[in-house]
């Protein structure tokens, strides 16, 4: 069974008054995790704020976040834990990296986190950092490396705990073209591998064009 993520009847604003424009307005979208969707539309359109929804980091004003069927809502503490940790991976547009750490150490964090054995964590964040074609780099520090490479190890991290989606946001932004297509090839290809699912705000078409779906948000 595919893993899903539905917005059902979704209202945001951030005017912090009930007569404010919404960013986002009655947005109803399922995701599962089998598939690659892209969120585009201008800026201020609420891309990332729908993607932040969706991650569980903000909750609708209106409307209801649903995960297999379950009401986001009401989610503990823990099980917002648990989701965050194991069915969600976030890429952003600047690579998050700990630069007094080595590559391969900022992979193992998640594992780290969790409390798994450090060798454990090594020998799975070497797996990762291969299939992101890292190997040669593991072992230098991560100021050493360019910002494309640097987004792999996001790319890599964000994996570790085999989430059910990955979730981007413009992950591509800050690099030149050519290295901007050369990470939209790993990300499909890691989707390919790890049955991964995608949801990734982007402006490229370009991008658009090689996912399953685009979603297209327009100012309200």
């Amino acid at each position: 069974m595919p893993t899903i993520i539905e917005a059902r009847n979704v209202y945001k604003s951030f005017n912090n008054n009930t007569l404010g424009t919404f960013v986002l307005e009655n947005i109803s979208l399922t995701f599962t995790n089998n598939k690659t969707y892209t969120l585009t539309g201008p800026s201020g359109s609420g891309k990332t704020t729908l993607l932040h929804m969706l991650a569980l980091l903000i909750k609708p004003d209106k409307g209801t976040i649903y995960i297999d069927e379950q009401d986001s809502a009401f989610f503990s503490a823990q099980q917002k834990m648990v989701f965050f940790s194991n069915t969600i991976g976030l890429v952003f547009q600047q690579p998050y990296v700990i630069p007094e750490l080595s590559v391969v150490e900022n992979c193992m964090l998640p594992g780290i986190i969790q409390q798994k054995t450090k060798e454990e964590c090594y020998k799975k964040a070497l797996n990762l950092l291969a299939d992101v074609e890292l190997s040669a780099q593991a072992h230098l520090p991560v100021k050493a490396l360019s910002g494309g490479q640097q987004q792999r190890i996001t790319l890599a991290r964000a994996l570790f705990n085999n989430p059910a989606f990955l979730l981007l946001d413009e992950p591509t932004g800050s690099l030149d073209s050519k290295t901007a297509s050369h990470i939209i090839d790993l990300i499909l290809h890691l989707h390919n591998t790890y049955k991964t699912g995608i949801i990734m705000c982007t402006h490229d078409q370009k991008t658009v064009a090689l996912m399953d779906h685009c979603v297209t948000l327009e100012h309200n």
